[in-house]
């Protein structure tokens, strides 16, 4: 059986791949990450309900958004789903001020891979929030 430690390599290494393809606007690879019946929930936003939904939510973040890294702080155990706290740095498309990130997420275990289920973020406070008001 997985450890704890085991299961945050693990995690760390999808996030790594999805930064990677961020980089390159791979959109399929950062799909990946993704439960079909996921659901974001972004601030000052609506939720963001499935593939499809979620497919035209990353194509916006790739639109307003130029790099990024993912940090991995902390996995915990919650019986048949895991979740992560993690830290995204990114900077922005327009050059302007760098984005800081805190996401809350639900892993769901299909076979032996976990993916993202329910995630939820805010960016740190003093920043203007790219997301609000956007569907």
């Amino acid at each position: 059986m997985a450890t704890i430690s085991d299961i945050q390599i693990k995690i760390q290494k999808k996030f790594d791949q999805y930064a990677d393809a961020f980089k390159v606007g791979d959109i399929k690879t950062m799909m990946d990450v993704y439960t079909p019946d996921a659901i974001l929930m972004p601030p000052g936003s609506t939720m963001v309900k499935g593939a499809q939904a979620i497919e035209i939510h990353e194509k916006r973040n790739l639109a307003i958004l130029r790099d990024m890294s993912v940090t991995v702080s902390e996995v915990g155990d919650v019986g048949d789903c895991i979740y992560t706290i993690i830290a995204i740095k990114a900077l922005r498309g327009d050059n302007s001020e760098p984005l800081s990130v805190k996401e809350l997420i639900v892993w769901k275990k299909i076979g032996d891979e976990y993916y993202a289920h329910r995630v939820i973020w805010n960016a740190d406070c003093e920043q203007t929030n790219p997301w609000s008001n956007v569907a």
